[in-house]
């Protein structure tokens, strides 16, 4: 089972040591839950936080290009550009 101790599951913290059943055993004071529920997503951006992430966008990077970041540093960020407008 890739590696792992038999009747040892996951392998994080919350880990726990599981007895070893063969079929037809019977389990005694057994005390089972289900928790159902739903994940939120991430708030959306609202004017401040929108404004703060285009200053330190590196915070939001999940690439790690190194250069890409450090350029981002050097100039401060991203900024809101528009073009003249010509009439």
């Amino acid at each position: 089972m890739g590696g792992r101790e038999p009747g040892v599951r996951g392998t994080g913290t919350k880990s726990q040591q599981l007895p070893e059943l063969k079929e037809g055993d019977v389990i005694g004071d057994l005390n089972i839950s289900l928790t159902e529920g739903k994940t939120k997503p991430p708030a959306p951006f609202n004017e401040g936080t929108l404004l703060s992430a285009m200053e330190n966008p590196v915070a939001y990077m999940e690439s790690g290009d190194k250069a890409l970041a450090k350029t981002l540093g050097e100039t401060g960020g991203l900024a809101l550009w528009l073009p003249e407008r010509t009439s």
